[in-house]
Formats: structure tokens, C-alpha cells, sequence
């Protein structure tokens, strides 16, 4: 995959669609977790050289 972002959405028969989500400090070694999708920064990602990492951090 190039350089560029997405969101890793997960939905199952129905609707609310679940995203994975960054909060916190979004440091090294933060902890993901699925919650409704919201369109926060937290839940946007970019690969950037090889290595996944939440857009607002780039």
C-alpha cells in the first residue's frame, strides 16, 4: 500500500460500524481499541515509510 489514509472500519450484518481508535497520548506502545466510528483524529491513519501511524502524529 502507497503513503495515505484510512480507516480501519469494521461492521457486521448491521450498522453502528466499529473503528479502531487511538486516544490518549498516541505515544509508542498506546493501546487501540474499537469504538463507534466518529471521524476523530484518533481513528485516522497513514503508512508512512512502511509504518502505520495515526495521521495527527505525522
Amino acid at each position: 500500500m502507497r503513503d495515505g489514509q484510512f480507516v480501519l472500519k469494521i461492521s457486521i450484518n448491521n450498522p453502528p460500524a466499529y473503528c479502531t481508535d487511538v486516544a490518549g497520548t498516541r505515544a509508542n506502545d498506546d493501546n487501540a481499541q474499537s469504538m463507534r466510528c466518529s471521524d476523530t483524529p484518533g481513528q485516522k491513519f497513514v503508512i508512512q515509510g512502511g509504518v502505520i501511524k495515526v495521521e495527527d502524529t505525522v
